[in-house]
């Protein structure tokens, strides 16, 4: 595993109050609390799991890997974890704890070293007993299907600050943590040929796309503005693109000993007591949120004054240009401002504690339910709660509706990714039975696990994307049960065992779509411009011709050998005769000559052709 980077003596427990304590404001410089962590958390795991597997993963890295014994060997080597720990520490809900403890065995990220059992009379009742599963073969292994473990050689680990994992990972969302984890994989996760890390890295919004694997470009522009604005992350400078050269925008993780935000930001984490929540600093919040646009892989900015911007801007490049290295400033004077800003912060007004307050929630459930769970989930479900009736327990009613994210009541309005994901079921059995139009309503589980479904495609909130991928979902599962007559098409059986060849399917599909795009593009491209590339031969040919006559002899002398090569075996050479062709003969006689260099089409087009060819990708 190599040597581990020794942390501060505090507890886990410890650790992640103090963490949850404060406000966030940026990660703790990585001179020291930190986790040394395996690149492949951020190769393999983090853009292909699911929220819990992350979450599961990175508390037992964490706890793991985090304390070290003096000899740099793992203090815990394996752990025990009951439900209630993964609930409260690594923010698993309860029901999707089992599924979550299965797929991350599946993708051979753990192992269960003895199984747990409940408590009885003869017995008393154990936790599971879990540990990483490392892989000891030479080759760093990132193919999710050749995937045995994590790296155990030397290298290819890197030291990460323990918020990543004791916040980030826990509270953030899934989509954010992937953003956030690319950037630090491709910035403090690299290291240069002289041993220094990297402090910032461009990358530009299709190289997030790819690493990420969000599948939504809104989806992905949302997650990056949510990461600037919650001090995540910072955008030294921004990326450009349309006419002209097109620049990536340049990204770098936010330091909490870093330059102080910039005004709109310090508007957008104003710092409110929670018992003076009110709905003047909502509207404030929300109207400094609305201060930028997201457009692909732009922030175009609204009323904020430019002369502020660029002057963010520079004080952002600059406090990068002070960073040579991980270690990057004194641990007295890093503990001495952590103290400092620990002692002056504050709770962040978060509007759904307020809501969670007033329903009957104590502090603590109000303040874990709001940062673990999206506001317009935790409003919906205090909505619907007097539709369901509830007559024991009312607040542990909401409380499971709000973690497990259930579908409206009967008769109650839907959200719009509820009204997706009953458009996808509904379209669903209609595909299946071969209808054109839906005759049943679907069940609420149906529902439910069908918003999911639609969600790892990237299609969440939209109808018209489900009903499409609803019928043909269903038409794919009738065609696997025509060999099993008695197989029942229930949707979420069907999810389960023909979902990820549906999503693979599509991917296919839609990849396939794209490439014939492209590929259309380039040729009318070529047909548009194909006049100007033969005014360019032409023009190069008479150069030529004028200023070194030697050579334009040796290209005659080889036309007249291919002319005679043809009459040979008794073909007419006429058709080569005419200027197309003596100029296409040109191009190909000089495209790898010594001495003078003719390019062919797509060569002309990037270097000379100002209306060059920009690659088409369909925006699906």
């Amino acid at each position: 595993m190599g040597s581990m980077h020794q942390s501060n003596p505090l507890n886990a427990e410890s650790a992640q109050a103090k963490t949850e304590a404060r406000t966030f404001v940026g990660y703790a410089s990585p001179t020291s609390n930190t986790t040394y962590t395996p690149n492949h958390f951020f190769d393999v795991v983090l853009p292909r799991s699911s929220r819990g597997v992350v979450r599961l993963v990175g508390y037992m890295l964490r706890r793991i890997l985090g304390w070290s014994n003096a000899d740099g060997t793992p203090r815990e080597p394996q752990v025990r974890v009951t439900y209630a720990e993964l609930i409260e520490k690594a923010g698993i809900s309860r029901g999707a704890i089992r599924e979550t403890i299965d797929e991350s065995i599946k993708s051979k990220f753990i192992q269960c070293i003895s199984a747990g059992h409940p408590h009885s009379s003869k017995q008393c009742g154990t936790s599971a007993l879990f540990e990483l599963r490392w892989d000891d073969r030479e080759q760093y292994v990132t193919d999710p299907d050749e995937f045995n473990g994590f790296y155990s050689g030397n290298g290819n680990l890197t030291y990460i600050p323990n918020d990543f994992f004791d916040y980030t990972v826990r509270n953030e969302s899934l989509a954010l943590v992937r953003v956030v984890g690319a950037i630090i994989r491709h910035s403090i996760g690299f290291q240069t040929r002289h041993g220094f890390r990297r402090q910032q890295v461009s990358l530009s919004f299709d190289d997030l796309l790819r690493i990420t694997r969000l599948g939504s470009r809104s989806t992905l522009s949302l997650a990056i503005q949510q990461s600037l604005n919650n001090f995540h992350i910072i955008r030294v400078e921004k990326g450009t693109f349309g006419e002209g050269a097109a620049k990536a925008a340049t990204y770098g993780i936010r330091w909490n000993d870093q330059t102080t935000p910039n005004q709109s930001e310090q508007k957008q984490k104003q710092l409110v007591d929670l018992g003076q929540c009110n709905q003047s600093v909502q509207k404030s919040n929300q109207e400094n949120i609305a201060d930028f646009e997201v457009i692909g892989s732009k922030i175009e900015p609204g009323s904020v004054q430019k002369s502020n911007q660029e002057s963010v801007q520079k004080s952002n490049q600059e406090a990068f240009k002070n960073r040579t290295s991980i270690e990057i400033t004194d641990l007295n004077n890093k503990n001495n401002k952590n103290k400092q800003q620990q002692s002056t912060a504050a709770v962040v007004y978060v509007p759904s504690f307020a809501l969670l307050k007033e329903i009957g929630f104590d502090s603590t459930a109000a303040r874990e339910l709001s940062e673990r769970f999206p506001e317009n989930v935790i409003r919906n479900q205090i909505g619907w709660l007097p539709s369901r009736n509830a007559v024991k327990n009312r607040l542990g009613l909401l409380r499971r509706s709000i973690e497990e994210n259930w579908p409206a009541p009967e008769g109650e309005p839907v959200t719009v990714e509820g009204r997706a994901g009953e458009a996808f079921a509904q379209h669903y059995y209609a595909g299946y039975h071969g209808n054109t139009e839906p005759a049943v309503k679907p069940f609420p589980r149906d529902c439910l696990a069908s918003q999911n479904f639609l969600e790892r495609l990237g299609l969440s909130g939209n109808e018209k994307a489900a009903v499409e991928v609803g019928k043909a979902f269903g038409k794919l599962v009738r065609a696997k049960h025509q060999a099993h007559p008695k197989a029942q098409p229930f949707l979420s059986t069907a999810l389960v065992l023909f979902g990820d060849e549906f999503v693979c399917s599509r991917y296919r599909k839609i990849s396939d779509q794209k490439r014939i795009a492209s590929q259309t593009a380039q040729e009318g491209h070529k047909r548009a411009n194909w006049s100007a590339y033969m005014s360019y031969l032409r023009q190069d040919e008479k150069s030529l011709q004028q200023g070194n006559t030697a050579l334009y002899a040796a290209f005659e002398e080889d036309r007249q050998r291919c002319f005679e090569s043809m009459r040979q075996f008794n073909i007419d050479p006429a058709r080569l005769k005419t200027e197309d062709a003596r100029l296409i003969a040109w191009a190909e006689f000089f495209a790898k000559h010594s001495e003078h260099r003719v390019l062919d089409f797509w060569q002309w087009d990037r270097e000379m052709n100002q209306k060059g060819f920009t690659e088409y990708v369909e925006n699906t």
